[in-house]
């Protein structure tokens, strides 16, 4: 099996990018799908994770770059979730809408307003929709995609490895104070990277009733060997959409 450097991932990524970008919805011949219009927004937000988090590795700040491989593998994780789960899309889109106007209400309470502005519609009730961890933990039985994510997330939240990415410390104490420190990218956040642009790329593809898009990047997966989606690692897979993805995204 190929053995992969971080040098190579980053040179994949761009390679990637540049050649296989993602495909303009209105390509796409299931755009009025339902399930269409729950992965694309996050499919298309992932990637440009990816792209942001690329020119912040390439000047030099990858550890600030791990805030938009967060984002963009947590983003991938529920697309991958969306695409392989029955009903996925509504049970998200409900949930959001939930937790939405629970926010809206929290804001009047705090500030003694009435927005009035707001859809006054009922709730809608609290779906059983999976947490990001247990999304992940579904498609890594291992835990490890979720260990990855919670990795990241100390570039997202305060933490030791911010502190120790901005002072310098000897034996002692600390040693010096510096504005940034240079971080290389682990090999572990590379493929992170590279698994949520692929998963991204192909689930879009795989709404496509032409083939030739999803062709090319699962030949390019198999060729690289890396990753093109989460579904080799499915221990649910009695939840997968009956006859994914065509004949159920009319």
């Amino acid at each position: 099996m190929r053995q992969h450097t971080v040098e190579s991932l980053r040179a994949m990524l761009h390679e990637v990018i540049e050649t296989m970008p993602l495909a303009d919805r209105h390509s796409i011949h299931h755009d009025d799908s339902p399930v269409f219009k729950s992965i694309w927004p996050f499919a298309a937000h992932a990637i440009e994770q990816v792209k942001a988090a690329l020119i912040l590795i390439d000047s030099g700040y990858a550890y600030l770059a791990e805030v938009n491989g967060r984002s963009a593998l947590e983003h991938a994780i529920v697309v991958q979730w969306i695409m392989w789960t029955d009903q996925s899309e509504y049970a998200l889109v409900s949930e959001m809408l939930r937790i939405n106007a629970i926010t809206l209400e929290e804001m009047e309470k705090a500030h003694a307003i009435s927005l009035s502005e707001r859809d006054q519609t009922p709730k809608p009730p609290r779906t059983t929709i999976s947490h990001v961890q247990n999304m992940a933990n579904r498609f890594s039985p291992d835990g490890f995609l979720y260990l990855l994510y919670r990795r990241l997330s100390d570039a997202v939240h305060p933490s030791l490895h911010t502190i120790q990415s901005y002072l310098q410390f000897d034996e002692y104490d600390v040693s010096a104070v510096v504005h940034h420190i240079a971080y290389k990218p682990s090999i572990d956040f590379m493929h992170a990277l590279m698994l949520s642009l692929m998963s991204c790329l192909t689930a879009v593809a795989g709404l496509d009733t032409d083939n030739t898009r999803l062709t090319s990047l699962m030949l390019y997966a198999e060729n690289h060997e890396v990753p093109f989606d989460l579904v080799a690692g499915d221990r649910t897979p009695h939840l997968t959409r009956p006859a994914w993805p065509r004949e159920d995204s009319t």
